[in-house]
């Protein structure tokens, strides 16, 4: 009979919304792109009679026990429960409790089905993403883990079997998540998906590596409010003025499906890259997901001849908003003092590198 493996490592990529960031919660397309920073996944089966959790992204450590974690699972799962019956800031704020290894703790309770008994297993996650920045920091560690605790079960990490896992872990840290930010973090490259309902539908989608080279990626910052927060606040102003946000929505799902024709076509060109990026960045500015100064930021782009856009959930308040997507002219500089990150599009999706 052969053992199963006492160790399994698993590398994952960031990712960037090019497109479609909260329209995509509501059946509308989305863009997005697998970037190339990495978080790096390991877990070890030990001779501890505990749980050791080594979350160094975030300079957290803990040991705990099986039957913790599975009652933590059980308290997420119904809190989660609570806020889909109910969306809402209030209900969303009873499942985010402030536990910093939230989600390295529920994906380990996702894959006990297949682990058995958790008792022994060390888990360390690292990571080259900057945090809350729009890079799918969550995502990357939600398919990391999952496809390592996989692995170590000795089976094969699939989309079939990581898919519904990750979404499981993802709605405990979001509340309502599409699920885009796990597919693109697994397959890599970039995806042009669309929700239906609890189901998503993704394909790769061929695009023009010049125009990938176009966009130059800025960080804001961290933004002042989790992405779950920020989304429950956006359904919540829907349900507030619908007629009037779903307009919004129309626009940006029209500006998304333009902009996916656009970035495969031989006869594009920059300037016609930043008409449709101006244009989804005006939505996105009318839900209230960027913050004045981030919008101001934005003008000062523009007058310089470019276009910019927030890439993931944005913020309701403060001076930062997670990542910009920039294009400028060849002749144009960003403004003084911006985090400039130099990464990849397209990169590669998820690596299972060591099992043994």
């Amino acid at each position: 009979m052969t053992s199963l493996p006492t160790v399994a490592r698993v590398s994952t990529p960031g990712k960037l919304i090019l497109m479609g960031e909260h329209a995509a919660v509501y059946g509308a397309p989305a863009l997005t792109t697998a970037v190339g920073l990495r978080l790096g996944t390991r877990i070890e089966r030990t001779e501890r009679a505990s749980i050791r959790l080594d979350l160094l992204a975030i300079d957290h450590h803990e040991i705990l026990d099986a039957a913790a974690i599975a009652a933590y699972a059980d308290t997420q799962r119904a809190a989660w429960e609570a806020y889909a019956a109910d969306p809402g800031t209030e209900t969303f704020a009873q499942l985010e409790d402030g536990q910093p290894a939230r989600l390295a703790r529920v994906a380990l309770a996702e894959c006990a089905d297949v682990l058995g008994d958790l008792t022994g297993l060390h888990l360390s996650v690292t990571s080259d993403l900057p945090l809350g920045a729009g890079f799918g920091s969550s995502a990357a560690a939600a398919v990391g883990i999952v496809s390592a605790g996989l692995a170590l079960a000795g089976a094969e990490a699939r989309w079939s079997d990581v898919g519904p896992r990750v979404a499981e872990v993802e709605r405990r840290q979001h509340g309502s998540p599409s699920g885009i930010d796990a597919a693109t973090v697994f397959h890599g490259g970039v995806l042009s998906a669309t929700r239906d309902g609890e189901d998503l539908d993704s394909e790769p989608l061929p695009v023009r590596a010049d125009l990938l080279r176009q966009f130059r990626i800025v960080n804001t910052g961290a933004p002042a409010e989790s992405t779950g927060e920020v989304v429950a606040a956006v359904a919540a102003r829907r349900a507030e003025s619908t007629v009037a946000f779903d307009a919004i929505l129309g626009t940006m799902g029209d500006t998304t499906r333009r902009f996916r024709e656009l970035i495969s076509s031989e006869r594009t060109t920059a300037e016609d890259l930043m008409a449709s990026v101006r244009t989804y960045e005006r939505c996105l500015e009318e839900i209230g997901v960027v913050p004045g100064p981030v919008a101001n930021l934005v003008r000062d782009i523009e007058r310089r001849g470019g276009a910019a856009k927030i890439s993931g959930a944005g913020s309701l308040s403060g001076n930062t908003a997670g990542c910009l997507l920039v294009i400028l002219p060849d002749d144009a500089e960003l403004p003084d003092g911006l985090d400039e990150i130099q990464a990849r599009l397209a990169a590669e999706g998820v690596r299972v590198e060591k099992v043994e």
